[in-house]
């Protein structure tokens, strides 16, 4: 659990998330930490912020996964610059990316000696909302673990069937603890389950209603904190701010 969550971090952060646009006459180049492509103008569909994304921009085309764009000062005026070279995208922008602007013009006005202390301040948030984020990957690994040792094996009886909002198909339970008889929240089931089959299930002896089957992954109880996710957006926020703060100081050293 703790290393799928790092993996599935890692992934969003060095593949998904672009941290570099260019746009040509035809085409939109972008570019991650570990990957990069391009997209022709002609196969945007729109940019909208991210549902529940904070300071995310999601450009959506044809025939393609969305790209994922942090919010900063350059993204207005190059969304500007993209509606006026592909005007049928819709562009629509979200709060992050209009304060981004605003903060933009206002750091061009700080002197040099507080655009570093801004950027020691980021790079604090950055490694504190990192190490949260780890912090619950693993409690989360460690609450999934110590329910699963101390969860005692049971029969079930598979009740009804009902669909998740993902789309797959999961099961409501019967099965007996003591001189009880339970319902279970609804178990994940693969296609070849039947109303009527008996399964084997494991539950929490400190909590019987919490059921799970012998090979899920992640049992009730051990799923990511709210604070975990919010950690996730944090860390990416201020990572991408101090990065790009860093290469601004770089490259106005260069030319002092």
């Amino acid at each position: 659990m703790g290393i799928g969550g790092v993996a599935w971090n890692a992934y969003w952060f060095l593949f998904r998330f672009v941290h570099e646009l260019e746009l040509t006459n035809d085409e939109l180049a972008w570019k991650a930490p570990l990957a990069s492509g391009s997209v022709r103008l002609a196969d945007l569909v729109q940019v909208r912020p991210m549902l529940l994304g904070l300071g995310v921009q999601v450009i959506e085309y044809r025939n393609g996964r969305p790209l994922l764009v942090w919010a900063s000062g350059q993204l207005k005026p190059f969304l500007e610059r993209l509606k006026q070279g592909a005007p049928e995208v819709g562009v629509r922008l979200g709060w992050s990316v209009r304060s981004a602007a605003g903060a933009s013009e206002r750091l061009n006005s700080l002197d040099r000696a507080k655009q570093r202390r801004l950027l020691k301040l980021l790079v604090v948030v950055f490694v504190s909302s990192l190490g949260a984020l780890f912090y619950g990957v693993a409690d989360a690994a460690d609450r999934s673990d110590v329910i699963r040792r101390r969860s005692v094996p049971v029969e079930g009886e598979i009740l009804l069937f009902t669909n998740d909002l993902r789309g797959g198909r999961e099961a409501v339970v019967r099965y007996r603890v003591g001189d009880r008889e339970l319902m279970s929240e609804t178990v994940a089931r693969g296609f070849d389950a039947r109303v009527g089959d008996r399964i084997p299930l494991r539950y929490d002896p400190e909590r019987p209603t919490r059921v799970f089957e012998e090979d899920e992954e992640e049992p009730p109880g051990g799923e990511l904190s709210l604070w975990t996710p919010l950690a996730f957006m944090t860390s990416g926020l201020s990572g991408v701010l101090a990065f790009r703060l860093w290469r601004r100081l770089r490259r106005a050293t260069k030319r002092g």
